[in-house]
């Protein structure tokens, strides 16, 4: 909630004021640099299956799941188009190809050098939530491939006192930590972005076979509209 809410009030502060930054062409490395641009920013919207990898462990997921995922899509959507336009307009492009914190840099061209610590301390906090939601959403994948046997059985542990998959959980946290310190953090972007097009390409795809098959175990309380073409 602090981290949506300061980037409200940047894209605000931004919009009121008057950018500096000298706009260059939009498709400065021709169609091939937008294509790859937008496949390595697919990682962003990973979120959605955040959203999916815990329907076991919340209240009427047929419903609360679509209508969760719709809206958060969309107020990310409009979230990150209009800081991104704030982006632009207050930072030089040949700055904000190379800039590792362009949100820092914004908010002190836009509020000074006080108001960019307060957009580090608010990165460092979306972080910390960003690496807890990709925990609890990985770690809920080997869990499950446990009770289908795919795994060993203990990846079924649970703690009796918050009733979660904790042997599952420690693994992936050991997992993930391993990957980030020995692994180039860059090509795992892209690792995981390239993952994230073949699995929703591979879900939408096994969405028109069910419904196509008329599956009998398939029988879903919420059915997207505009199907297939959605």
């Amino acid at each position: 909630g602090v981290s949506v809410t300061s980037l409200v009030v940047l894209i605000a502060l931004g919009f009121n004021g008057v950018g500096n930054a000298v706009h260059s062409d939009f498709l400065s490395n021709g169609n091939l640099g937008f294509f790859s641009g937008v496949a390595f920013l697919y990682i962003s919207y990973a979120g959605v299956t955040k959203i999916a990898a815990i329907a076991g462990e919340i209240s009427k997921p047929e419903k609360n799941l679509p209508l969760t995922m719709i809206i958060s899509l969309l107020l990310i959507m409009a979230v990150y188009v209009c800081v991104s336009v704030v982006l632009v307009n207050f930072i030089h492009g040949d700055t904000l190809s190379t800039d590792i914190r362009p949100i820092y840099t914004a908010a002190a061209e836009i509020g000074g050098p006080i108001a960019g610590y307060f957009a580090g301390v608010i990165g460092v906090m979306t972080l910390f939530s960003m690496a807890n939601s990709g925990l609890l959403a990985s770690s809920r994948f080997p869990f499950a491939m446990a009770r289908d046997r795919a795994l060993p059985k203990i990846f079924t542990s649970i703690n009796k006192q918050y009733l979660t998959p904790v042997f599952s959980i420690i693994v992936t946290a050991a997992a993930i930590a391993l990957a980030i310190v020995f692994l180039d953090v860059v090509k795992i972007a892209k690792l995981a972005s390239a993952f994230k097009v073949l699995m929703f390409v591979s879900v939408n795809l096994s969405v028109i076979v069910f419904r196509e098959t008329n599956a009998q175990w398939y029988r879903p309380k919420y059915k997207s509209p505009l199907y297939p073409f959605v």
